[in-house]
């Protein structure tokens, strides 16, 4: 017989939001999980995954063009179909 304690775990409904901010003195757009603030089970998912862009085509404000946008979106079209 197996020692291993079973779990149960309510994961909660999602609650993205938009938060910019700078790094490297660069502007940054983070799109976060609210709902995970409070997630009670946290110590069985210890990780979270930061995916950087490094993007080439900026304009005056330093944001990606709206070229340098559909790569970005059909980048991530691609990983959300994968995942």
């Amino acid at each position: 017989m197996s020692d291993m304690k079973k779990v149960t775990i309510k994961i909660p409904v999602e609650s993205y939001e938009l938060i910019e901010l700078k790094g490297n003195n660069l502007p940054a757009i983070c799109l976060v999980n609210k709902s995970l603030v409070k997630f009670e089970s946290r110590e069985l998912f210890p990780w979270f995954c930061t995916l950087t862009l490094d993007l080439k085509d900026l304009d005056s404000k330093d944001m990606p063009t709206d070229s340098e946008k559909e790569v970005i979106n059909a980048f991530f079209d691609k990983m959300d179909k994968q995942i």
